[in-house]
């Protein structure tokens, strides 16, 4: 037997936790793998033909863009149309790899909130998050059956939620702005940007100019071909004015206006969203609220899917990020007041996907979207009741943690004095 199936059968023996883990990591790969030639309307009608486009003209199709994807994204395929290899695997597979990147995100945002926990504990909490992300059906289905690349944008938010968590807002900014590279649904982390600069004052106003200056350095590559240097921001002003129908298959508060006569109602549910935002940021300036920690992960969760829940023309797949963290936010304490919300919103994106998937919806969207709006409701009333304010005094009759009940040690029983020999005791 080899010395390194040696090694590896040993340290299986002396960890079985190490053994479960590498099966877990190994079934969400086998699954992946037995959807990746799954062919979809979208890569069947968009990035298939795409790749086409881009095999013909090479980098010189990047001069005017290609699809309504940004440059980033376009290099990819364009890598896909030179590979040797079937461009469907191509496209999945890189989808796949930020799959686990996206994993280890999750995985590091539990290890750094489960505090209380001796250091074996956390990691292997931080280990389970990660696990449990590579299984999420919802993740598997977005990259290796759809081929979508919601996964790749997605990781980069998970990444700047980690390092506002970690207070390393630079690194953050640069993790966002990579995100808004390669798709525009990363600004439903904005707010949380905006209303820690207002709320917190950690960091100077400049950073937010990282968004268009990374955007444009990533269209170089068609600016070098004689393209406009404002086309990164052309091709995202295009996508916003694709569709006039409010309801596009997310089951939001559109769901409930889903006749294209209702187009009109587009404006006021943006303003409807930018006022949901500028409430809950105006309530922590005057509350003078602490966000971080758990509050500043809800915070994150809630952005997003109050954005994809209040705002018009929404795709099935645009509350992945906020799926994501709120399953972040019930490993990090498992309860049942966590448990329900996630389930909620997986369930909606799971009804979603069949939708476009499959032609079919399990529950009917306008039903979907009013358990969608009831559940951000109350998101939102546990997110402010939560809400740590500044001078508030600690809640001693807190509940102490599960493992710190479980490992407390029972007190020691009472006894009573033993009267000595010839002498009575009082009473009483």
């Amino acid at each position: 037997m080899p010395k390194l199936e040696k090694k590896f059968l040993q340290a299986i023996q002396q960890d079985i936790l190490l053994f479960v883990f590498v099966m877990a990591v190994s079934i969400s790969v086998i699954i992946r793998v037995v959807f990746i030639n799954f062919y979809t309307r979208d890569m069947a009608v968009f990035l298939l033909p795409w790749v086409e486009e881009l095999k013909v003209g090479g980098f010189a199709a990047l001069k005017n863009g290609v699809g309504n994807y940004n440059i980033p994204y376009l290099l990819l395929l364009l890598l896909a149309a030179k590979l040797p290899i079937p461009p469907i695997i191509t496209i999945k597979v890189f989808s796949i790899l930020f799959d686990y990147v996206l994993a280890a995100g999750v995985g590091l945002i539990v290890y750094t909130l489960r505090q209380g926990l001796p250091l074996v504990k956390r990691r292997r909490w931080g280990w389970l998050a990660f696990v449990f992300t590579a299984l999420l059906p919802l993740v598997m289905l977005n990259s290796s059956l759809w081929g979508q690349c919601d996964s790749v944008y997605g990781a980069f938010g998970v990444w700047a939620v980690l390092f506002l968590l970690q207070k390393k807002y630079g690194r953050a900014f640069i993790m966002l702005s990579i995100g808004f590279c390669f798709k525009l649904q990363i600004i439903f982390l904005l707010p949380v940007f905006v209303i820690l600069y207002f709320v917190n004052k950690k960091y100077s106003v400049l950073w937010f100019l990282t968004l268009p200056v990374m955007l444009f350095v990533s269209t170089l590559p068609s600016v070098l071909q004689g393209g406009s240097p404002l086309i990164g921001f052309t091709i995202y002003t295009g996508q916003t004015g694709t569709y006039s129908n409010p309801f596009i298959n997310y089951p939001s508060v559109a769901a409930l206006f889903q006749d294209e006569r209702w187009q009109f109602f587009s404006v006021p549910l943006v303003l409807l969203a930018l006022l949901a935002c500028l409430a809950l940021m105006g309530w922590m300036l005057y509350k003078k609220a602490q966000i971080q920690g758990e509050s500043l992960l809800l915070l994150a969760a809630w952005s997003v899917l109050a954005c994809v829940c209040l705002l018009p023309s929404m795709h099935e797949r645009y509350a992945f990020v906020g799926e994501v963290l709120l399953w972040a936010w019930f490993l990090v304490k498992p309860a049942k007041n966590r448990l329900w919300p996630a389930l909620i919103f997986t369930f909606s994106g799971y009804c979603a996907y069949a939708s476009y998937l499959f032609g079919f919806w399990l529950v009917k969207p306008e039903w979907l979207a009013v358990l969608n709006l009831v559940t951000l409701g109350w998101l939102t009333w546990y997110l402010i009741s939560t809400m740590p304010l500044a001078g508030q005094k600690p809640n001693k009759a807190a509940i102490p943690p599960v493992e710190a009940r479980i490992n407390r040690k029972p007190a020691a029983p009472k006894t009573q004095p033993v009267p000595l020999a010839g002498k009575e005791t009082p009473e009483g």
